[in-house]
């Protein structure tokens, strides 16, 4: 995840006929990572030797990045002689993007309580409308309202209840992308923390929703219509967070996914929609208009204009987690 630290381990051998001194792994910049406790190295590795090193680094940004082939630097004593070698494997990783906590945030409207599976279970003694199928084992993150008592102390380990995700509330999410408007570096480092923070919005309620056990049917992002059904929760969590991490900005201003959206979200359907507008038009303000009550229609973007039925954030309150509507 962005801004995460993370640890990183290496495997090392030395496969050569003498002993490695000062010995350095990847100690020089990279472009997309931070090493926040220095590089990984060691004193002294004998023949034959085997040693595992470890470093903490973080990622700024999310996506897709390549980071360049793991580098070894030695040299003998008193550095009088250095030489290298470059390692092998994928050094492809996909860095998620930022998560805020919507515990805390209304995310009711119109027929759509904003509650999930946790709510639902913490706010009554019974399953309401939700089929009871088995009982599992305990994973972190389930409610303690799903704990089968009676099964735990019979088995000596947490069991759950487990219940048939297909009769779950489910929700969709729709995601504009950010229109840059220049082409000019100063505008846009105006615009890139609002289109990172309506990415981690976006993914909040993914998170949200994977945590609350609510499906997800829809996501509308990047002009493409992705439909999650079929999955588990799980899974479309899973799926739903590292298609959001891959989303480039879009600088052509065509959101093709807008209209199938709104096509959706306006058709009688058990699901909820989420939209995150990141600019306005006058197709936008018509939908806002007629619709903010059978969608929850929100923004990071400052500069759009203050319309009833549209809920606002701080962009700089979302990547940093302190996530409040204003």
């Amino acid at each position: 995840m962005a801004n995460t630290a993370i640890q990183v381990d290496y495997k090392v051998k030395n496969d050569s006929s003498r002993g490695v001194w000062d010995l350095r792994l990847d100690s020089f910049p990279f472009l997309n990572a931070e090493f926040v406790k220095g590089y990984a190295g060691s004193e002294y590795l004998s023949v034959n030797e085997r040693q595992i090193l470890h470093t903490v680094v973080v990622f700024p940004f999310r996506g897709l990045v390549r980071l360049p082939r793991t580098y070894a630097c030695s040299s003998f004593p008193f550095g009088m002689f250095a030489w290298g070698r470059l390692g092998g494997g994928d050094n492809t990783v996909l860095v998620l993007p930022q998560i805020s906590d919507l515990d805390e945030v209304d995310l009711s409207f119109g027929g759509f309580e904003g509650e999930g599976e946790e709510d639902r279970h913490s706010n009554s003694n019974d399953t309401g409308d939700q089929e009871f199928m088995k009982i599992r084992e305990y994973r972190e993150g389930d409610p303690v309202r799903l704990i089968h008592w009676a099964a735990t102390a019979r088995i000596g380990r947490p069991v759950v209840k487990d219940f048939n995700e297909s009769n779950h509330r489910k929700i969709s999410i729709y995601l504009d992308e950010v229109y840059n408007p220049s082409i000019l570096k100063e505008r846009h480092m105006k615009t890139y923390p609002i289109f990172e923070s309506s990415i981690s919005l976006a993914a909040s309620l993914v998170d949200w929703a994977r945590r609350n056990k609510v499906g997800i049917s829809y996501l509308f992002i990047n002009n493409v219509t992705y439909q999650l059904d079929g999955m588990t929760i799980e899974e479309e969590a899973e799926y739903a967070t590292e298609l959001l991490a891959k989303v480039r900005n879009n600088v052509d201003k065509s959101t093709k996914a807008f209209p199938e959206m709104e096509n959706f979200c306006t058709a009688e359907d058990e699901s909820a929609c989420f939209a995150i507008f990141n600019y306005m038009d006058d197709e936008r303000k018509e939908f806002v208009k007629k619709h903010h009550l059978s969608t929850k229609i929100m923004t990071v973007n400052p500069r759009l204009p203050q319309l009833e039925g549209m809920t606002y954030f701080d962009h700089k309150e979302v990547l940093e987690n302190k996530l409040r509507t204003i």
